[in-house]
């Protein structure tokens, strides 16, 4: 069984920051949030820094940074690449159709730091996979979307599962096989294995809507998952050749240190397990 382990560097560039985590609007979450111009998604706001103080909110869809036309998040930093704490952006945003704007005032980097810790992430190659890219509802999204708790799909992995099953990027998944999902959805499917079929409940612009899906076998070439604070759940390829770790500025919460020590631990094991099999040949 193969275990892969790689790890994600948290943005450690300079400057000033609004207090956001983003992430790019594609073709389906455009049509999800009914906005077909162009912008990015805000998907989580920190509490107490500039952009919460001016009124943003998750759900909101920047389109304009200091006059700046928004197409891509490179588009943002770059802005606030030259500016300084304490310095005002003006942001132009949509929400539920209508423009705003609202005056940000900057933030240190440092503050944003705390947010965005490394996150390790293992996969084995044995396992039930769905297929998606998702995001955890935090508080505002929930509210946004009119649920109590889930994950927002915000891609939809093709050839996979999820694809066919008809989901799509923009879809609300709050519960599967009737239970609940509270927190990580592969949490969740990890209690599944490949092959198996599962009820998914899902939320498409507000109508509830019952999806079945036949799980699929992780395997080699599969697209591979990390995680950042916000949620966010990401995928890279899972073929050695296309993993590039970026590994700098260690700065691992407790808990992190728990798991590497862990699954650590299980990699040794497996390696001594092969040796042995490998002696006996």
């Amino acid at each position: 069984m193969l275990v892969s382990i790689f790890m994600i560097l948290a943005w450690s560039g300079q400057g000033a920051v609004m207090g956001v985590m983003l992430q790019p609007l594609d073709k389906e979450l455009k049509d999800s949030y009914g906005y077909q111009g162009e912008g990015v998604l805000v998907n989580h706001v920190v509490e107490g820094l500039g952009a919460s103080n001016a009124g943003i909110e998750a759900g909101d869809i920047i389109a304009k940074i200091n006059a700046t036309q928004v197409h891509e998040v490179g588009d943002i930093t770059k802005v606030l690449g030259e500016l300084h704490e304490g310095d005002t952006a003006v942001v132009e945003y949509i929400r539920n159709g209508d423009r705003l704007k609202a005056n940000v005032i900057l933030s240190p980097m440092a503050l944003m730091r705390a947010e965005r810790p490394h996150k390790l992430a293992v996969l084995y190659e044995d396992r039930a996979y769905l297929g998606v890219e998702f995001q955890k509802l935090n508080e505002q999204l929930a509210r946004y979307f009119e649920v109590e708790s889930g994950i927002l799909v915000t891609r939809v992995l093709e050839n996979t599962a999820a694809e066919r099953s008809g989901l799509v990027a923009g879809d609300v998944i709050t519960a599967v096989n009737g239970n609940k999902i509270e927190g990580d959805l592969h949490e969740v499917l990890q209690s599944f294995k490949p092959d198996d079929e599962v009820n998914l409940t899902v939320f498409r612009k507000g109508t509830q809507m019952d999806l079945s899906v036949t799980l699929d076998r992780f395997a080699r070439g599969h697209e591979m998952r990390w995680q950042d604070a916000s949620g966010n759940v990401f995928f890279g390829r899972s073929d050695e050749d296309s993993l590039h770790p970026l590994i700098q500025d260690f700065s691992f919460r407790q808990d992190d240190l728990e798991s590497i020590h862990d699954e650590l631990k299980k990699l040794r094991e497996e390696v001594e397990q092969l040796r042995n099999r490998l002696d006996q040949r």
